[in-house]
């Protein structure tokens, strides 16, 4: 609660739940970062358990995606995984 305060305000959280995305999840979030408008976003993915390194892309240019926040979970499934995604989302 108390980072709350010294965050910039994000307008809109949108939170994706992932498991064995392959190249689907890179193609999600590069075309919501790519999306022209005045509101302030952040992405949340939630890692739920993935196999297959659908995330990696994350990891290996963070500066790329700076706007992503990753989070992993351990099978909670995908109401589970939105969830703990919506627990830590600072949108409005």
């Amino acid at each position: 609660m108390f980072r709350r305060f010294f965050l910039k305000d994000i307008d809109v959280s949108i939170i994706l739940p992932c498991k064995d995305e392959g190249s689907h999840l890179k193609g999600t979030v590069d075309g919501m970062l790519q999306a022209k408008t005045n509101l302030s976003l952040e992405i949340i993915v939630v890692n739920d358990n993935s196999a297959d390194g659908c995330y990696n892309f994350l990891l290996e240019d963070k500066e790329k995606y700076k706007k992503v926040r990753l989070l992993t979970s351990s099978n909670l499934g995908i109401a589970g995984a939105r969830n703990i995604g919506a627990s830590i989302a600072r949108g409005k």
